[in-house]
């Protein structure tokens, strides 16, 4: 048994360690998260920020519309392309409300291998669909309509387009046309798609080969910025080829920074138990369980001491087998003493006595001197018997006569 415990003690705290040393790297979660330490995520970037003063980083597990994202930066890594062209309508509003409200949105796509424009649709199609959409006439139809996708490339007039294959030693440059530039460092760049900007809004940021992959544009008092690469802002970039200046300048002016992890797949599931933390309510929960506990005790084990042993040191057992005549004469043992028994006995016969019988008023005066006599003896049982069988025979020579 001993050898047992031990055994499994130690598969126990093996088992910790390993689970331990999983979420210390963070390799369960998606690319590009900000909870990932390994080379693909971007946990390095996210603790530095943090570490900046009057910098205020968050993460994001919720929808956006339920938290404050007034003068906020939002940082999206590692979002698909496929996203980028199906993105349900009010998470498109949502960000466009938090780019014209003063904001700031980042969306960086996940590195593209290789050319797929088959499973796309173009963007002019994709804005012919949407004008031919309808307005929504009940309350049904507008949820279906805030859940269709949109193409928010085609929406913010930007199209996304692939090579068939990125070299291994693509280099992103500044682009000439645009002031202000964040770094005049070249950037190895591990995404083979790029952005052809359809509206003049859009002003290149970063070139590979004369071809733009980071794009920035005014939104109301906010501003988009889109790259189709997350390699620069990985752990293993800021380890690799750290770029200070444009990792500064994805911010922008904002102080306040969210990481979203929701577009990974990672949202908080706000149940009971969130509720209890957030409120601390612990000890409440351990109260709760003592109490469930007791109540499980209470129920299966009396809390009340066992009966005590005779007198003679045996324990009595338990009467089985009484009807309810056992039950009465046991109740008139415990209300009527003995020297009370034959009076009560002669009152309940003088209540059922036949009236107007001859031999009723000579037999109750017979019975009334056996009882006057058996009093002046005593009180003894045995006395009692005596008495009550010579009533009986009164009463039966009444029946014979």
């Amino acid at each position: 048994m001993i050898v047992l415990l031990v055994v499994l003690a130690a598969f126990a705290a093996a088992l910790a360690q390993l689970f331990a040393m999983r979420f210390e790297a963070g390799d369960i979660y998606p690319p590009y998260s900000s909870l990932r330490a390994d080379p693909v995520g971007v946990k390095a970037f996210y603790e530095s920020l943090g570490n900046l003063p009057g910098m205020d980083v968050n993460r994001n597990y919720e929808d956006e519309s339920r938290i404050d994202t007034r003068q906020a930066a939002f940082f999206y890594f590692g979002v698909s392309l496929q996203m980028l062209h199906f993105l349900p309508r009010r998470d498109v509003e949502t960000l466009e409300n938090i780019a014209a409200g003063g904001g700031r949105i980042v969306i960086c796509l996940y590195p593209q291998a290789e050319a797929s424009p088959k499973n796309r649709p173009k963007a002019k199609d994709a804005a012919a669909a949407e004008k031919q959409e309808t307005v929504p006439s009940d309350t049904k139809q507008k949820e279906d309509a805030a859940a269709a996708p949109v193409d928010l490339a085609s929406r913010w007039g930007v199209n996304v387009a692939v090579w068939e294959a990125v070299s291994p030693a693509a280099q992103a440059v500044p682009a000439p046309s645009y002031f202000g530039m964040p770094s005049r460092d070249q950037i190895s760049w591990h995404s083979s798609a790029y952005f052809t900007p359809g509206d003049s809004a859009w002003i290149p940021v970063y070139e590979v080969d004369g071809r733009a992959v980071i794009l920035e544009r005014k939104y109301g008092r906010g501003s988009l910025v889109l790259a189709t690469d997350s390699y620069f802002v990985s752990n293993e970039a800021m380890v690799k080829e750290r770029h200070p200046d444009l990792l500064a300048w994805l911010s922008g002016p904002c102080k306040k920074i969210v990481f979203d992890e929701t577009h990974l797949g990672l949202a908080e599931n706000k149940g009971l138990i969130y509720l209890f933390k957030k409120y601390h309510l612990q000890g409440l929960l351990i109260v709760l369980g003592i109490l469930g506990i007791l109540f499980i005790w209470k129920n299966s084990y009396s809390l009340v001491p066992a009966e005590a042993a005779g007198a003679n040191g045996k324990e009595e057992e338990a009467a089985t087998g009484k009807d309810s005549l056992s039950g009465f004469v046991g109740m008139l043992r415990r209300t009527i003493t003995p020297a009370r028994l034959l009076s009560v006995c002669l009152a309940e016969w003088e209540k059922t006595a036949q009236a107007g019988r001859v031999t009723t008023a000579g037999k109750r005066e017979k019975i009334q001197a056996l009882i006057k006599e058996r009093k002046s003896r005593g009180h003894q049982e045995s006395g009692i018997v005596v008495i009550y069988n010579e009533v009986s025979k009164i009463l039966a020579e009444r029946k014979l006569s």
